[in-house]
């Protein structure tokens, strides 16, 4: 039979192991944007497909009201995005290396639409 001991231990080892699974269960939270961008400067490119997914839906709603075209919106956001990852080694942030270039398309497509 168990001592006093055994029947606290097997009980703290019980409750850890039950944190555990419920921690287990919790989804972790996405990267700050900081260390996505370090990891795309060094070439990662499932980190550059979370900036993507993270950052598509904003940019393509930003090209859609300037430019009132959704299909067009979609076609520049795919060009802004390989921008975005030409230029991770000069850029800090995702916002300072995708709001240039989002501004550059949406003027491009209006000089000359059907041409961006």
């Amino acid at each position: 039979m168990p001592n006093a001991f055994e029947r606290k231990r097997r009980r703290a080892i019980e409750k850890l192991s039950r944190a555990r699974r419920l921690l287990d269960s919790v989804p972790m939270p996405a990267e700050p944007d900081a260390v996505l961008m370090r990891r795309v400067k060094r070439g990662d490119t499932r980190a550059f497909a979370e900036l993507v997914d993270k950052y598509k839906q904003p940019v393509i709603n930003f090209l859609t009201r300037t430019l009132r075209d959704e299909t067009e919106a979609e076609d520049l956001a795919q060009n802004v995005f390989v921008q975005v990852y030409w230029s991770a080694r000069r850029s800090q942030t995702v916002q300072e290396s995708a709001a240039h270039p989002s501004r550059r398309q949406c003027v491009c497509a209006r000089r000359n639409p059907g041409l961006a």
